[in-house]
């Protein structure tokens, strides 16, 4: 199954060269409600979104006014769904909303002309049609700040996250007594370890407290202490987040950074890159995608730009790396098989076969992997030799809907059993004749 990301690549690659334009707020409202009917949006604001919400705004408890930015809400506010009591405490609510459609409806709907107001306590109310961006709503400070869906389509997600962290009040997470004994038994729980004795322990100790003193603050309301505060941030995932370490637990991850030739893949971040040793390692992968219904990229050579896809996770082949040359059957039309594990690389394929006086045509780029071959595996100093592809004559791989190991066309019988002779990474449907 396609994420979200992946069809949309699909998509625009179509119509790469056709003529296009914005969409329109009535095409907009009729995509997002499709979707918000498809996922079941409003039981999932109300068995997470809701209970969150309720909960961070409950705890700011030292407040009887509190602010709330929202980014990109669309037509109806979150927040009239929390409960009555947590809805009086809001009295300032400013919304930037780019689709001038939902600007309108959102505000007939924060100031209805009959019923009941959905936040009763609202003295600034503003509804702004435009984008969030750093400038926006420059020198101000919220006790909330929420992005909705308008996240996804913003640039540079990162930096606004860090600007709009800077807008939320730096309010005391605690006070500790400005005294040595308070201080070192603080700074020991947030370093998370203590000095030990020895020379320089009188000299270090010193240093921490005058740290502490120097970064923290004072209130004229609490004499005598020193006050430390802490942004709370709250990141809602899908279902399915906390799976990866089903995962990890069966199959080794890779350390990061990992670096790969296509300049397009480096740019992405996958959520987890893993390296299976063996056959029933590949066989997990394959499963735990099945079982929580998302998809898996396939990373050889590097060169391709699906290796690395946003939030998927990467199988990296680099384990399969042998290479064989067997002798074929007696009714066979070749002397030998070239036997090539997925992991392999192109211009270790050729070394490892040339002593044997044989060859496979892979063009001229040597650090590509077997995705190169099983898609065409042509390159400009070979077009006359075929493709590569043309000459596989079996393969052993993980079937990509059941999970099952299977053996197709010739195969020679004593790599049946062995880690993964061929092409696991390109899975079933990439297989030639």
């Amino acid at each position: 199954m396609a994420t979200l990301n992946a069809l949309k690549k699909a998509l625009k690659k179509v119509s790469d060269e056709a003529p296009r334009k914005p969409l329109n707020d009535e095409e907009y409202d009729d995509g997002l409600s499709l979707f918000a009917q498809a996922s079941g949006e409003q039981t999932y604001q109300k068995t997470f979104i809701i209970p969150q919400l309720s909960e961070l705004i409950a705890s700011l408890s030292a407040r009887d006014e509190i602010s709330v930015l929202e980014i990109g809400p669309g037509p109806e506010n979150v927040l009239g769904h929390l409960p009555a009591i947590l809805r009086k405490r809001i009295t300032k609510y400013v919304a930037l909303e780019p689709s001038f459609q939902y600007t309108q409806s959102l505000t007939r709907w924060l100031s209805p002309m009959e019923d009941e107001r959905p936040l009763p306590s609202l003295k600034h109310l503003l509804v702004r049609p435009a984008p969030f961006t750093p400038e926006s709503c420059k020198g101000q400070n919220y006790d909330v700040i929420l992005f909705c869906h308008s996240l996804y389509g913003m640039k540079r997600e990162e930096k606004i996250i860090r600007h709009t962290l800077t807008m939320l009040p730096k309010d005391p997470l605690g006070a500790i007594k400005d005294d040595d004994e308070a201080i070192d038994s603080s700074a020991r729980f947030i370093a998370r370890y203590s000095l030990t004795d020895g020379k320089l322990y009188k000299i270090r100790q010193a240093k921490w407290r005058t740290i502490c003193r120097e970064l923290a603050g004072r209130d004229d309301d609490r004499p005598g202490h020193l006050m430390l505060s802490s942004t709370e941030i709250m990141i809602a995932m899908t279902r399915h987040a906390t799976k990866l370490p089903e995962l990890t637990a069966l199959v080794p991850l890779v350390p990061r950074p990992y670096k790969v030739k296509n300049r397009q893949a480096l740019y992405n971040s996958p959520a987890a890159i893993v390296r299976p040793l063996d056959i029933s390692q590949v066989q997990s992968c394959v499963r735990w995608a099945l079982a929580n219904k998302t998809s898996l990229a396939i990373l050889g050579g590097g060169h391709s730009d699906h290796c690395l896809w946003p939030n998927v996770v990467s199988v990296e082949m680099g384990a399969f790396d042998k290479v064989y040359v067997v002798n074929t059957p007696q009714n066979a039309d070749t002397d030998c098989w070239v036997v090539a594990e997925a992991g392999r690389k192109a211009g270790d394929i050729i070394k490892e076969t040339m002593p044997a006086g044989v060859t496979v045509t892979l063009g001229s780029r040597p650090s590509v992997g077997a995705g190169f071959w099983l898609q065409g595996g042509i390159g400009h100093l070979a077009r006359h030799y075929g493709l590569a592809c043309d000459a596989i004559v079996g393969a052993v791989m993980v079937d990509a809907i059941s999970g099952q190991v299977l053996c197709i066309g010739h195969v020679p019988e004593h790599n049946i059993d062995h880690r993964m002779p061929f092409a696991t990474n390109m899975m079933r449907n990439y297989c030639g004749p």
